[in-house]
């Protein structure tokens, strides 16, 4: 079975024994140092050998890979595993391909630089982190599941009539505000802050120099904590670089903006990274809720 468009047609390969299949289908290329099988049999597919297939063995195990330019991104044990990987480029090819070979109704997508595998099926029968069931059959209300691809290791699965098995989801934490301790941190600087909003009525905007910048995160907390007016004044500046708006006007041009809102909307994530140790704290997502830019893999 194939899927795809009328240029790129992909097999439809669920297991190992089909991946073996498909491969031994396959000539190699002529006149190539290594051997290359191409994937696509589609008209063409033999010039797009970037999408390849290829047998091997991993820890004595019997493969057969999908290969993306050098990348494995679907590696089929003869145990019985699926391993999933991108090789640090977390592009739309690279999930287009883990989509359409694999074929279940799933989706690969980028978050942050990280892949995401989204099983939209049943709830999972227990909510550990070790192994994470969840079923392939639809059901009325399906719930999306979402799996962050690990670090420097293959996102493992296994299939098994009408269940996905993750065997190695890493867990995704994301960082909430304690607003307690984040007013007590506003009210420690409050002099400082209310400097950086009164500075700005005397700015003009078109004025501001925005490729003004922290050398580190430190420096930023020490100009924050310090009584000296010359470093409140050097934090505005970097406060202003961030708030400031450019936007296109007809008949005006280049149009800047220096609005409270984005000078206040920039205090606080200033303050939200300055002061994460003591004013905010990682807390675990559940399979169901789908990450975001800025959620953090703990392993």
């Amino acid at each position: 079975m194939y899927y795809g468009n009328g240029r790129t047609n992909f097999p439809r390969l669920e297991n190992y024994k089909q991946a073996l299949e498909h491969h031994d289908s396959i000539k190699p290329i002529r006149g190539r140092a290594v051997e290359c099988r191409p994937l696509l049999t589609c008209a063409g597919g033999r010039a797009r050998s970037h999408y390849a297939i290829k047998k091997g063995v991993i820890n004595g195990v019997d493969c057969v890979s999908v290969i993306l330019y050098a990348t494995p991104v679907i590696t089929y044990l003869a145990d019985g595993e699926i391993w999933l990987e991108d090789g640090g480029y977390p592009t739309n090819t690279t999930h287009q391909v883990m989509c359409r070979v694999l074929g279940r109704g799933h989706s690969v997508f980028a978050v942050g630089g990280r892949s995401i595998l989204c099983l939209p099926y049943a709830e999972p029968e227990r909510e550990e982190w070790e192994v994470a069931v969840v079923q392939i059959q639809p059901v009325p209300k399906p719930t999306n599941h979402f799996f962050a691809f690990p670090e420097d290791a293959p996102l493992r699965l296994t299939v098994t009539g009408t269940q996905v098995t993750v065997l190695n989801p890493t867990p995704m934490y994301r960082e909430y505000v304690l607003r307690g301790k984040m007013g007590e941190v506003r009210k420690r600087r409050a002099k400082p802050i209310t400097y950086i909003r009164n500075m700005a009525k005397l700015m003009e905007a078109k004025e501001v120099d925005r490729r003004s910048s922290f050398s580190s995160q430190g420096r930023a907390r020490e100009l924050l904590e310090s009584s000296d007016i010359a470093d409140w004044y050097e934090m505005a500046k970097h406060v202003y670089a961030l708030a400031v708006q450019q936007t296109w006007e007809y008949g005006q041009g280049y149009v800047y903006k220096l609005t409270r809102k984005g000078i206040d909307t920039q205090i606080a994530k200033i303050l939200r990274t300055c002061y994460a140790d003591c004013a905010t704290e990682l807390r675990p997502l559940p399979f169901t809720t789908c990450p975001k830019s800025g959620d953090t893999p703990r392993n």
